[in-house]
């Protein structure tokens, strides 16, 4: 019998990188590497009389969470795996041949990874070349970094990813907005000034409600999806839920400094796509505006410890160190598509 079973993220579970450290497999990688694992797995509710076919899940290491599993090879009793044995910290399928099933013996839930991803971080084979992702085991956390990563990660897992918006921004669109009608490319020069709303806007156009076909790539098409009443409602509903000011000197100065930096990237990134045909420059634009969005809860965090809100070394290695990770991570929770994760996971 095939599974039958609901599928969720391991954010939807509220499962840990504690959780993964019971596996032999993860027992020895960083946070950073067990966080991107969490992200790119998915978890499996089985129920009883539930099979997984060893050959079907070839692509996949699958971990026993919770329950047990009878695994069989045709006919023939091979064991049986129960959650938190000496043999449940292995995967559940050493071998992927036709014929080698696990039947699930009471509910249970297993832990997919990709076997890519396992093979990328537990059996390193040569340096990671030019272009090549970026391998988590190679960054070197020291303790402080190491809390402020867990306090980003929980925040982003119970949903509660608070970002700073502009107030000076939202109080010209809120000017411009008003009758007449306002030109469409004045409104999107102003957003671009802020990466959180400008991300927002473009996610809200690609929620259903508004979403046609394919869904936007732009921040202009966004706006002209979704309508200027709905970009000034989504504006201020921001500011008024995520108004922001921080507590340090230090913080405020680099939160300014990225907001310009964004700007600059998203210019010229606009400027370079205008002349390259295969190109589109809005959807440049975005990806400029968007590149290091991940430094935001960064400074968020930083701005709640001492050492790092007051020492700019500390800070900056914090930021260096964390803010692609947290930058992909909080653009695939907010429904972008890969290219646009990849560009912020990827930012020096």
């Amino acid at each position: 019998m095939q599974p039958d079973c609901s599928a969720m993220t391991p954010q939807e579970s509220l499962l840990d990188i504690s959780d993964l450290k019971q596996f032999n497999s993860f027992r020895d990688l960083n946070n950073l590497a067990l966080m991107e694992i969490l992200r790119e797995s998915e978890i499996r509710l089985l129920g009883s009389d539930d099979t997984l076919n060893a050959a079907e899940e070839a692509a996949h290491k699958v971990f026993l969470l919770r329950g047990e599993l009878m695994l069989m090879a045709g006919d023939k009793v091979m064991e049986t795996i129960t959650a938190g044995s000496v043999r449940s910290r292995e995967p559940v399928f050493r071998i992927n041949p036709e014929g080698l099933k696990a039947i699930c013996w009471k509910p249970a839930e297993v832990l997919l990874v990709e076997a890519r991803l396992l093979a990328k971080y537990c059996h390193p084979v040569a340096a990671p070349t030019s272009g090549s992702p970026v391998s988590y085991t190679e960054i070197e956390l020291s303790e402080e970094e190491n809390e402020l990563l867990s306090e980003v990660y929980h925040h982003f897992r119970s949903q509660r990813v608070d970002l700073p918006t502009c107030p000076q921004i939202a109080r010209r669109v809120n000017q411009l907005l008003e009758p007449p009608q306002p030109d469409p490319q004045e409104v999107v020069s102003l957003l671009q000034a802020d990466p959180v709303i400008a991300a927002q806007i473009v996610q809200m156009a690609n929620n259903p409600f508004y979403r046609v076909g394919e869904g936007v790539q732009s921040l202009r098409q966004a706006i002209e999806q979704i309508g200027m009443a709905a970009v000034k409602s989504q504006v201020m509903s921001a500011v008024m839920r995520h108004l922001y000011l921080p507590q340090t000197l230090l913080v405020k100065q680099r939160l300014r400094e990225l907001y310009a930096h964004s700007i600059q990237i998203a210019a010229i990134s606009h400027a370079i796509a205008r002349h390259k045909r295969r190109f589109d420059p809005d959807r440049a634009l975005l990806a400029g505006l968007l590149h290091d969005i991940g430094t935001i809860p960064v400074l968020i965090m930083a701005d709640q410890h001492l050492n790092l809100s007051t020492d700019a070394r500390l800070l900056e290695s914090a930021i260096r160190k964390l803010h692609g990770f947290v930058g992909g991570m909080l653009l695939q929770q907010w429904g972008f598509d890969q290219e646009l994760v990849i560009v912020a996971e990827e930012s020096d």
